[in-house]
């Protein structure tokens, strides 16, 4: 998984078997497909891939946690948006 913020928007590309299989971007464009930032950043994976990160997803981030540590995110979480839990 490759994330990236590119000045307000945060994007996302899956990689399998070095294809690209998910690809996402915070932004509001409505073109079925692939917005620019999308594009942009996967052109800076092929043309210089020593200037992106690759981070763990947030499967193995999770994975890492104890119970302790997963309730005080959980917490943390829905305190910014509480709309995530239903009465």
């Amino acid at each position: 998984m490759i994330n990236c913020t590119i000045i307000d928007y945060r994007v996302s590309i899956g990689l399998r078997e070095d294809e690209v299989n998910t690809a996402c971007c915070s932004c509001s464009s409505d073109f079925e497909g692939w917005c620019q930032h999308i594009v942009a950043t996967w052109l800076v994976c092929l043309r210089q891939p020593e200037a992106i990160e690759q981070r763990q997803s947030l499967e193995q981030i999770l994975e890492r946690l104890n119970e302790a540590q997963t309730q005080t995110l959980i917490q943390k979480l829905v305190a910014v948006k509480p709309e995530l839990v239903n009465d």
